[in-house]
C-alpha cells in the first residue's frame, strides 16, 4: 500500500537542491535551514505560500529525513562537498530516493518506460502512479511537477511532441564510494534486501550509469 504523504509537490530546481544541500552542512538545523532556504527563494519564487512549501520539501530532502535514514544523509554531507555538478546530482537523486517515496515511485516509473519505449507520455506516469497510489487529485499536480523537476536537473528532454520527453546522457558514477551511497539509498528506500546485481538494474536510476568496474560493490556499513 503507498504510503499517504505525498509531499514532492513542487518543482524543484537544482540550484535549490545545490543550496540547501550547503546550508545543511553549515547549519545542520532544522529550523535554522528552513529559514535560510526561505530567504534564498525570496528572490527567486513569487509568493510566500509557494515558497513555503518549496523551502519544506528542500528542507525534508537536506535535512529532516526519517531517522533510519540519518547515516546516509551525513554520508552525503561530507562526500558532496568539493563534488563536480554531476557528481552533486548522485547525492541530491539518492536524498530524494530516502526523503519521498512518491519521487522515488515517479523515477521507477519513468526509468520503466524510457525502457520500454525510448520516449514517454507524462500521461501514462500519472495513469500509472495513480493506479499504485490511489486517484488523488494532488497526483496530477504532484508528479508533472516531479517530471518538470527532472527536466530542470538535465535528465529529461522533452520531445516535440506535447508532453512526452525522453532521457537525456546518462551521468556515469566513476567514484566506488559515490556509486556504493547511491545503491544505498535504493536499498534503503524500498527496504528491500536486493543483491548489488538487481541494484545496478533498477529503473529509480534511470540517470545513472555504473561502470561494470564498480560492479563489485560489497555491501558496506551504509548498504
Amino acid at each position: 500500500m503507498a504510503p499517504d504523504r505525498i509531499g514532492f509537490d513542487r518543482l524543484i530546481r537544482l540550484r535549490w537542491l545545490d543550496r540547501a544541500a550547503l546550508l545543511a552542512a553549515e547549519l545542520r538545523d532544522t529550523d535554522a535551514l528552513h529559514r535560510a532556504v526561505l530567504a534564498q527563494l525570496a528572490g527567486e519564487l513569487p509568493g510566500a505560500k509557494a515558497r513555503l512549501n518549496t523551502a519544506s520539501v528542500l528542507t525534508r530532502i537536506w535535512w529532516r529525513i526519517p531517522a533510519e535514514h540519518i547515516p546516509l544523509r551525513d554520508e552525503a554531507l561530507a562526500q558532496i562537498q568539493g563534488c563536480t555538478p554531476e557528481e552533486r546530482l548522485v547525492f541530491h537523486w539518492g536524498m530524494c530516493l530516502l526523503a519521498y517515496p512518491i519521487f522515488r515511485d515517479v523515477a521507477a516509473t519513468v526509468g520503466r518506460l524510457l525502457r520500454l519505449q525510448g520516449t514517454f507520455r507524462q500521461a501514462q506516469v500519472v495513469s500509472r502512479i495513480s493506479a499504485e497510489w490511489g486517484n488523488r487529485s494532488t497526483l496530477e499536480t504532484a508528479v508533472p511537477r516531479i517530471v518538470r523537476s527532472f527536466v530542470d536537473w538535465g535528465v529529461l528532454v522533452a520531445t516535440e511532441e506535447k508532453g512526452a520527453y525522453r532521457a537525456s546522457t546518462q551521468i556515469t558514477v566513476a567514484r566506488k564510494e559515490s556509486a556504493s551511497w547511491l545503491l544505498a539509498t535504493v536499498r534503503r528506500s524500498r527496504a528491500t534486501d536486493l543483491p548489488i546485481g538487481d541494484l545496478l538494474r533498477t529503473p529509480d536510476l534511470f540517470v545513472f550509469l555504473i561502470p561494470s568496474s564498480t560492479g563489485d560493490l560489497t555491501p558496506s556499513g551504509l548498504l
